[in-house]
This record gives C-alpha cells, structure tokens and sequence, in this order.
C-alpha cells in the first residue's frame, strides 16, 4: 500500500492501482486518454485472454481533442506487443460526458475501471482544460455501470488549474 501512495508520480500510483484492480478480460475506461498512457497501462492487462473464459477485455479512450485521440491510437498501435490485442482498444474523440452512449454498447461487459487525468493535454499549449461540469457527469454516468470491486481513479493537479480558465472543455 505504501508503494501506492508514494509513487514519484501520481501516474505510476494509478498504474499500480490498474494492476490490483483489472483482470485480464475485464473492460475499463480512459476518459481523458490524453498522449494514451494510461489507456496503454489499462490495455495490457485487460486485452489479455482470461483464463477461465478466454475472453478479452476492452478498454474505451476518449479525448475531445484530436491531437489526443491520434496519440493515443498510435501508442496503443505501436506498444502494445499483442496485434490482436489492439482491435479491443476503442479511441474516440469525443466529451467524455457521452461516456453513456459507449457504455450501452453490447460489448461492455465487466466494467471495473473507470480513470480521468484532468487538466490539460501534456505536451500541448495547455489552453484546453477539462471542464467540472462534464468530468462529474462523465464519472456519474461510468459509476452506474461499474461492477462490484470496481474502482474510479481521477488524478487532478491543482497546479493546471488557472481560476475559471480551468473550467474549459476538454
């Protein structure tokens, strides 16, 4: 537990709850995939088969930015070892506040992840912060189709907040 709390960075703390949490075959959610970190961490574990039904997993990503919805895609495409295991990562660019209409979906089946790394794009200008309104109904919907043991993990830096600035849509 102590490794989990004093991480260097707060990343590598969501990263090792990823890994307690998610099984292989599970489903689980990036709702700010940002440059595909965390939605790669995810995808490695629940891509895997699982050994009691031989199921994959999947993981949604979603960005309203484009720039991120295309790094993201090419992490998943250039790092995850597994081919097979890309075709069960879904990278769309969209709010994360119609994370419902993704859930509904057929193929969502054991949902035990949901993660949000708020603030703005790394690497990017920073003018595009995720927004309060919809990081709460995008976390509000996701509860509802989290399964028991499931887990939401939201990271939030108060140095990427700039007063109302910070409330803009990402």
């Amino acid at each position: 537990l102590a490794g989990l709390l004093f991480a260097r960075r707060l990343t590598h703390t969501a990263h090792a709850l990823f890994e307690a949490v998610l099984r292989p075959g599970d489903d689980a959610v990036d709702l700010t995939a940002g440059n595909g970190n965390d939605t790669l961490a995810m995808a490695r574990i629940v891509t895997r088969a699982n050994s009691q039904t031989g199921e994959r997993g999947h993981v949604l990503a979603m960005d309203i930015q484009r720039e991120a919805v295309a790094a993201t895609q090419a992490r998943v495409d250039e790092d995850l070892e597994d081919p097979d295991a890309a075709s069960h990562v879904h990278v769309v660019q969209t709010c994360h506040a119609n994370v419902r209409d993704y859930l509904r979906q057929p193929g969502v089946r054991h949902l035990r992840l949901v993660a949000a790394n708020l603030g703005y794009l790394p690497g990017s200008c920073g003018d595009v912060y995720t927004r309060a309104d919809s990081t709460i109904t995008a976390l509000r919907e996701s509860l509802e189709h989290i399964e028991r043991g499931g887990v939401a993990c939201v990271l939030a830096y108060p140095q990427a907040t700039q007063g109302d600035e910070s409330e803009l849509d990402a």
